[in-house]
């Protein structure tokens, strides 16, 4: 099992298409905070704790996906 923290630059307007993503792999976010910046920009930081390759595959779909302007893991 794995755990850490996921943290999510976007612009607003990819908003949709984050909470699609969100709901795939929802088993796993056990926590959410959203917050509006500058430039209709969004942060969205999630705790995620659960197997490792299911982590992986969503990092993986996360960094693929091109509305995305900055996605880190920091792993616990």
């Amino acid at each position: 099992e794995v755990e850490g923290i996921l943290i999510v630059v976007h612009h607003q307007s990819d908003e949709n298409k984050l909470d699609e993503s969100k709901h795939e792999y929802q088993e796993i976010i056990t926590t959410q905070m959203h917050s509006h910046l500058r430039n209709s920009k969004c942060l969205d930081i999630f705790l995620v704790r659960g197997m490792a390759e299911r982590v992986r595959k969503m990092l993986t779909a996360f960094k693929k996906d091109e509305g995305l302007e900055y996605v880190k893991f920091i792993q616990s």
